[in-house]
């Protein structure tokens, strides 16, 4: 059998860089004034997790650790690192809400008998630890073991964690985070830690992630935080902290063959799937745009090198799929706002093993100014957005962000904005055009 590469059309990939342009730019607009995400980006994300609200949804002063790890993760994909902004603004939420007793979560008022100040959630804790470690690693270290204890002293016994104290279930979710957590910790700092401390996480680990893996079988892995809704994202999410080397590195020491282990749980998404999609949950029948982004993130290197040519004809297949699903539902319009992190995330994969780059730094320079326009509602003074990055702001989400809620887009809008776009990439060409002529002294009078 002859090996072929992984590849796209042209105009495939031209779309995909579209995307990834996109992608940034709605991330960067979600990005609350605190430092979390996220704003919602339609109407029907308004109505699953603000009471149906547009003002309570804008006006709220929170955000999610859980969503904003993955918006972190895609920004740092898309433009090779993170970008400054977005650092110093998730530090500065970290500084002006410190751990309660190691814990993390929702803030909630203090009372007159005082009490805790945030909701503590075993997920939350788990994944504001993660950020901490990743990508701001000189600030308060001397917070990380206050942090690691609370996530020891709240496991259930001999299993995992469940979301919050008083919760009947362990949850999937909470005790992947928890797992990915105190493994990133001791990659860090194993070597400073006491051997009791390290007992502890050893046997946390290997109880917890024992406890997680006999939930799965060759057919189904976990339910979802949204069981039912979340169940095929949620798993890819949990195998995408598993394959983060700080975290896999120690799980392939605590288990043996754990890289097998890995490529099982990938085999049970692939075999999960419905066509050329994947469903919201195992067994289901209805293609989701979320979970089939995530699905191909978490197995697209395995796929895109693998030596069988229907494996890299299969993944070709899904991405084609992804392209016509962004086609059927009006660029995305149905995704809630941390499913652009997965589809950010998903466009800088496929970039980068087909072209070698995602976004160049031409383009990653003009979205951040852009953007940071965008973001303090200056985008339409002069200047604010170059011609090369307008037809990024045509996208329905940011729209929907900058005038919180009130504008939203229908089927007849987006179709006047198709033409837009075009109209926008003629504008651009013809830019180009008269730079390249000015460049040259063509337009100089003799």
């Amino acid at each position: 059998m002859t090996f072929e590469s992984f590849h796209l059309s042209r105009d495939d990939l031209a779309k995909w860089r579209e995307i990834a342009a996109a992608s940034a730019a709605i991330i960067a607009v979600a990005q609350r004034n605190n430092g979390l995400w996220s704003y919602p980006v339609n109407d029907d994300e308004v109505v699953k997790y603000n009471d149906g609200s547009a003002h309570q949804a804008f006006k709220e002063n929170y955000g999610s650790y859980t969503a904003t790890w993955s918006f972190l993760l895609a920004l740092e994909r898309l433009y090779g690192q993170l970008p400054d902004r977005e650092r110093l603004d998730i530090e500065n939420w970290f500084r002006k809400n410190p751990p309660d007793n190691g814990a993390y979560g929702r803030p909630i008022p203090r009372g007159l008998t005082g009490g805790p100040h945030v909701d503590a959630t075993a997920r939350h804790t788990g994944y504001a630890l993660l950020i901490r470690l990743r990508y701001l690693q000189d600030y308060r270290r001397d917070e990380w073991p206050t942090i690691v204890n609370w996530i020891l002293a709240n496991r259930t016994a001999g299993l995992g964690w469940r979301h919050r104290h008083g919760d009947i279930e362990d949850e999937p979710m909470a005790t992947g985070a928890c797992i990915a957590a105190l493994s990133y910790f001791i990659s860090l700092k194993s070597q400073d830690l006491q051997p009791k401390v390290l007992a502890d996480i050893h046997v946390a680990l290997v109880e917890s992630l024992n406890a997680l893996l006999d939930l799965t079988d060759n057919s189904r892995l976990w339910s979802g935080h949204r069981a039912g809704s979340t169940d095929v994202l949620d798993s890819a999410l949990i195998i995408e902290l598993f394959s983060l080397p700080e975290v896999r590195i120690q799980l392939e020491g605590i288990k043996s063959k754990f890289g097998a282990t890995l490529r099982r749980l990938k085999s049970v998404l692939l075999t999960s799937s419905v066509g050329a999609g994947w469903p919201y949950r195992f067994g289901g029948k209805e293609v989701s745009l979320s979970a089939t982004a995530n699905t191909v993130l978490v197995t697209f290197e395995e796929m895109a090198r693998n030596k069988d040519n229907g494996v890299r004809q299969r993944l070709m297949a899904n991405c084609h799929h992804l392209l016509e699903q962004f086609d059927t539902h009006e660029g995305g319009a149905t995704l809630v706002s941390w499913e652009w992190a997965y589809v950010g995330s998903l466009c800088s994969a496929i970039l980068r093993e087909t072209e070698g780059i995602c976004l160049s730094s031409s383009e990653r320079r003009h979205l951040e100014r852009a953007t940071s326009r965008i973001r303090r509602r200056k985008f339409l003074l002069a200047k604010a957005a170059p011609l090369r990055v307008l037809p990024v702001l045509c996208y329905g989400p940011i729209f929907f962000i900058m005038s919180e809620g009130r504008f939203t887009f229908d089927k007849d809008r987006f179709r006047l904005f198709g033409v837009v776009k075009r109209l926008f990439k003629i504008l651009s060409f013809g830019h180009k055009a008269f730079l390249t002529i000015k460049s040259y002294g063509l337009l100089q009078r003799g």
